[in-house]
């Protein structure tokens, strides 16, 4: 098994706080809004899914920049 990756804690500069800030809010709305979490859950299970379709299509892989990374970033949207 490999190492674990360490992260090192975030400092006193202001990217380290926003990132700080993001994963918190991340955090506090899927306790807060359960029912926009439930959205997403369901969301996340579908692109996983059309991921799997995509991937599985090598024939078709020379056409499908453009769907690929509209797919990746409506997947990262969520």
């Amino acid at each position: 098994m490999p190492d674990p990756i360490v992260v090192p804690p975030w400092g006193d500069d202001p990217l380290s706080k926003h990132m700080a800030d993001a994963e918190h809010n991340t955090r506090a709305a899927s306790v807060n809004w359960p029912d926009v979490y439930e959205v997403q859950q369901r969301a996340h299970a579908l692109l996983r899914r059309v991921g799997e379709v995509l991937e599985n299509e090598p024939a078709q892989s020379q056409n499908m920049g453009v769907p690929m990374m509209l797919f990746h970033r409506s997947h990262s949207a969520i």
